[in-house]
């Protein structure tokens, strides 16, 4: 599960770079948690 996701995050951020900070590191802060 961790591993496709982790490959799905990889996607996102090279698609939205600029957008990590917005949206998707606090997403995985809480999927960490």
């Amino acid at each position: 599960m961790m591993a496709s996701t982790g490959m799905r995050m990889g996607e996102l951020l090279a698609l939205y770079p600029e957008d990590i900070d917005t949206s998707i590191r606090p997403a995985v802060v809480s999927i960490r948690r």
